[in-house]
């Protein structure tokens, strides 16, 4: 298995939890790297461009500055 699909799949999951609508329930916390299983096979069957998944860490990233005042990159190039 590639890991960039591995790094796709954590970015993703992490995009989606993240970004959901504050009226929702709140998850469970994630207890195994079973969890991502799934998503690591949906981005496997994924086609679509690498571009995305900059996009989310981008998203991320600016999250993470917004509401933790990071000045930092969390995500940074060394990471990808």
């Amino acid at each position: 298995m590639p890991l960039i699909a591995v790094q796709n799949a954590l970015l993703l999951a992490t995009a989606r939890r993240l970004f959901r609508a504050s009226d929702a329930p709140p998850l469970a916390t994630i207890r195994s790297l079973a969890y991502f299983a799934p998503v690591i096979d949906e981005v496997l069957d994924l086609h679509v461009s690498q571009d995305y998944f900059h996009y989310l860490r981008y998203k991320i990233e600016r999250l993470t500055q917004t509401t933790h005042g990071v000045q930092g990159r969390p995500f940074t190039q060394e990471a990808r």
